[in-house]
């Protein structure tokens, strides 16, 4: 089955009953509030999500002010009868509302299952750590070196996407 509206909305549903959001009531709000578009078509199931400008709910994340958007949550899953993983990882815009849902199974290495089975509960949940949810410790190099590690991390993770891109459209 392709990507398209339909998926959206079964991952509209999944995510937050799935994949231990912090905030499961919150997101399923961004959900309901979203129109879905740009639907891959590369066997993953990745689209983005638009959230109306007059739309006012509390953020997923932290705002930010660099351009596009940033991860700030992952689950990963195993599939059922299957060595195969499923990858979730969500993105935020400048205003710290869900703006992209990445969907992928093994890295984007094979196309996502028409019919989702995992095996619970996801073996690594990730919030993304930025310069509003991680303290200082010096470990960023202080609060002036956060705004560049969390452009490093959104950059490493297109770039690591881009990278599964490649790799899976080589195989088929």
């Amino acid at each position: 089955m392709s990507n398209g509206p339909h998926k959206a909305a079964f991952w509209a549903e999944f995510i937050p009953a799935h994949c231990q959001f912090p905030d499961p009531e919150l997101l399923r709000r961004h959900f309901q509030h979203a129109s879905f578009t740009d639907f891959c078509d590369c066997g993953c199931n990745n689209f983005a999500v638009i959230i109306p400008p007059d739309v006012e709910l509390p953020p997923l994340a932290p705002p930010h002010s660099g351009p596009g958007h940033v991860a700030f949550f992952e689950s990963d899953f195993h599939l059922a009868k299957s060595d195969r993983t499923l990858e979730i990882v969500l993105f935020a815009d400048t205003r710290g509302y869900l703006d992209y849902v990445e969907v992928d199974c093994c890295a984007n290495s094979y196309p996502v299952p028409d019919v989702i089975r995992v095996k619970e509960p996801p073996y690594h949940v990730r919030p993304a750590a930025t310069q509003c949810t991680q303290p200082d410790d010096g470990a960023n190099g202080g609060p002036l070196y956060a705004p560049l590690f969390e452009m490093i991390s959104t950059l490493s993770l297109r770039t690591m996407r881009a990278a599964a891109r490649r790799r899976s459209s080589c195989s088929r």
